[in-house]
Order: C-alpha cells, then structure tokens, then sequence
C-alpha cells in the first residue's frame, strides 16, 4: 500500500536537502569564482565544471532524501522513492517548460533525479523495522 505521509514527508525532507545543498554550491560558486578568475585552466572550463558540480549536488541531494524514505516505509521502498523522485524531477521539467527551455539536460536531469532518489529509498542500508527494534 502506498503511504502518503511517507510521500509527503519524503517530498519535503529531499526539497529541503536539496536547498541546503544549493545554498552551498552558491557559496562555493561564489569562492570559486573570485578564487579561480587568474587561473587559465579555470576560465576555460568554469562551464563544464559548473554544470559537473550542479549534476553532483543534485544527485547527492536526492540520494539522501531517498535514504531518509526508508525511515517512513516499511515495504515498498522503491515504490515511494519513485514517487517522491518522479514529483520532485517533475518540477524541474515543469520550470524547463515554463521558460521555454526543455532540453536534453533537463531530461537528464529528470531522469537522474528519478533514478538517484529510486535507488537510494531501495538500497540504503538501514530501514524502519531496524532502527525500531534497535530501540
């Protein structure tokens, strides 16, 4: 059965990762921006490595919020993790649409967003009834 407080609290606990990590990789930016300017191999590359960081972030962002499912369901794991992944991916896309700009990497991010939170709601190496019993 399909828990929908675990989708719920799911959705906000991977939107509120995800904005953590965004603020940090603004900070980041913003140090490796002033830091790097007199670089030749940083100015040639910021693009590539901008876009490397924003994909790192958002991958780490939804593995986390797809570990912290685990705690909210006790079968079904992937199931949620897909819902809540799909929900999530399916904002970026809806933005991508809006400003007109869908993508090969907007897909990309939707499908790595989906896959990222998928699997870590399936694999993450604790779970409810573990933490509950433990206590």
């Amino acid at each position: 059965m399909i828990n929908i407080k675990a989708i719920t609290f799911g959705t906000i606990i991977t939107v509120i990762i995800f904005l953590v990590n965004q603020l940090i990789f603004i900070l980041a930016a913003a140090y490796g921006g002033m830091v790097g300017e007199g670089n030749e191999f940083w100015m040639q590359n910021k693009e590539l490595i901008w876009q490397v960081m924003g994909l790192l972030t958002l991958t780490v962002s939804m593995l986390l919020g797809g570990a912290s499912i685990r705690f909210f369901v006790e079968e079904k794991q992937a199931l949620h993790g897909f819902i809540v992944g799909f929900l999530i991916s399916g904002l970026f896309i809806l933005t991508s649409l809006y400003r007109g700009d869908l993508n090969f990497m907007a897909l990309f991010v939707f499908v790595l967003g989906t896959a990222s939170v998928t699997l870590a709601a399936h694999y993450a190496p604790f779970n409810r009834s573990k933490l509950l019993n433990e206590s």
